[in-house]
């Protein structure tokens, strides 16, 4: 009798695993594979199937205007009437990322432009940039802020290219022995910024946007220290090749702080920025 059972019970078992792949093989709904790609989850939910597919052809018609070269990038406004709003941080975005010497750190990136604040200011998550409520910032914080979510972009999905090697590993260990310790007789004079002392990934993201927006200031704080320099070495020679950034500034501080709390917050000289990128 419990042979009987355990016996039902096995082919029961058996059975629903049989039904689940041939559900999930053939007969998985293509549509829903479009939404995944191109729908925030929590709109999505928030839609009727027939919303849901109107708005998947609105995004889908948007994102084939909006490719850039080698289709490496896209923007989403949530929600799709924010579009014209967003457009100047949009063409400020896409003026950086756009630059060739950018451009090729990228493979598939996707930025997202909400209108409201559903969340923080700011966010990268799977190969996705997410600006939140941007008319309320000043153009160039907002351009900071995209920076500083990019570099976490590069850190995460263009460094790790090698599966043999992470380069990003060789910037982490210059200061880091695990994602939140330091190594020892590490300061402030070897960070960039308060912020950038809180772990490794966020050490990257506030030094690379150093680099970009303040090059000179970069390289003349680091000989005050042999740890700064070397982390001004990194994104010289591993990361933006051909002296690409070298002796440039972008920013309107005259002095140079011995202390920032947060890079994204120095003042950004917007229009000489986009002006370099463009060339």
């Amino acid at each position: 009798m419990f042979k009987d059972i355990l016996k039902l019970l096995v082919l029961t078992v058996i059975f629903t695993i049989v039904v689940f792949l041939i559900k999930t093989t053939i007969f998985t709904d293509k549509q829903e594979i479009i939404e995944e790609k191109y729908i925030e989850p929590s709109i999505e939910l928030s839609l009727n199937k027939q919303k849901a597919k109107n708005l998947i052809e609105e995004l889908k018609e948007k994102n084939n205007n909006d490719l850039s070269s080698a289709n490496k990038f896209y923007f989403v406004y949530i929600p799709n009437t924010f579009k014209e709003k967003a457009l100047i941080f949009k063409e400020n975005i896409k003026t950086y990322i756009g630059n060739k010497n950018i451009l090729e750190t990228i493979w598939e990136l996707r930025v997202n432009l909400y209108e409201e604040s559903k969340d923080r200011r700011w966010k990268m998550k799977n190969k996705t940039v997410k600006i939140f409520n941007p008319s309320k910032m000043w153009e160039a914080e907002t351009e900071n802020i995209f920076i500083h979510e990019f570099a976490h972009y590069i850190d995460l999905y263009y460094l790790d290219y090698d599966w043999l090697k992470d380069l990003s590993n060789d910037f982490y260990n210059i200061s880091w022995i695990s994602t939140k310790s330091l190594k020892a007789w590490q300061s402030q004079k070897d960070f960039v910024s308060g912020y950038a002392m809180t772990n490794k990934y966020e050490d990257f993201a506030e030094t690379m946007v150093y680099y970009v927006i303040a090059n000179d200031d970069f390289k003349d704080k680091a000989e005050s220290s042999e740890i700064l320099d070397k982390k001004y070495l990194f994104f010289k020679n591993k990361l933006f090749k051909n002296s690409f950034l070298v002796n440039t500034k972008f920013t309107k501080n005259l002095i140079i702080r011995d202390y920032y709390r947060d890079i994204t917050k120095m003042d950004l000289d917007l229009k000489n920025f986009l002006q370099y990128f463009k060339n």
